[in-house]
């Protein structure tokens, strides 16, 4: 797997996005899998988004999510974000 740039993110998001939505301040879902390393753990989502805000949502029950400009700024929880 390869850890992606916030700039890779977003366009992951653009070529994939799917169901259209209003939660969270996106406009569509991306059924494309990712992975999230934190300093703890590590999640999976196959379902997601990016809001307005420029923020990754990776878990909506949860609202869990990544602030893209702090992770490319190596500021954030969030180690790396991966995929194929």
């Amino acid at each position: 797997m390869k850890r992606l740039t916030s700039d890779e993110v977003k366009k992951i998001y653009q070529e994939n996005i799917s169901e259209k939505t209003k939660d969270y301040d996106i406009t569509h879902y991306c059924y494309y899998p990712i992975v999230i390393e934190d300093k703890d753990d590590i999640y999976f989502s196959k379902k997601w988004g990016i809001n307005s805000e420029g923020e990754l949502i990776y878990n909506f029950k949860k609202n869990w999510f990544v602030n893209l400009k702090m992770y490319e700024e190596n500021k954030s929880f969030c180690k790396g974000i991966y995929s194929k």
